[in-house]
């Protein structure tokens, strides 16, 4: 906390385990001679609900996809990657598309 002629501010700060919470600051002073309290949290966001988002954007106004089959794609054709280099490390097979071996 911060103590000063014009009022205090107080940041209020989340444990480091805590990722949902967000930090706050708060401001505490006196205007026109009545005590004013300001708290301000910063906006964060996941990737996921940002593309929720636009997702939402895009069906509601027709605003761009972000999120394009194109993008799909190379993210399926990634996890497959990583689903068999995994699988290979631990010896195990690998089933679907991922144990065929092609990324096309």
């Amino acid at each position: 906390m911060a103590i000063g002629s014009a009022g205090r501010m107080r940041l209020t700060m989340p444990g480091p385990y805590l990722p949902a919470h967000r930090s706050a600051l708060t401001v505490e002073s006196m205007v026109d001679g009545q005590r004013t309290v300001a708290t301000t949290q910063p906006h964060h966001s996941t990737a996921f609900v940002e593309e929720l988002r636009a997702f939402a954007a895009s069906v509601r106004s027709g605003a761009p996809n972000v999120c394009t089959i194109e993008g799909a794609g190379e993210d399926l054709t990634f996890l497959q990657q990583v689903a068999r280099a995994a699988a290979k490390q631990a010896g195990l097979p690998v089933g679907g598309e991922a144990g065929l071996g092609t990324d096309s």
